[in-house]
């Protein structure tokens, strides 16, 4: 993957293999960028 490349939310979930609530909560807390 780019480095630049923007992936979505269902995209980073499947890849992290966490639920996808799991990924908003971590955005909206600025763990993940």
């Amino acid at each position: 993957m780019n480095e630049r490349e923007i992936m979505t939310v269902k995209q980073v979930s499947e890849y992290l293999q966490m639920d996808e609530r799991t990924i908003y909560k971590l955005a909206r807390s600025c763990l993940l960028p």
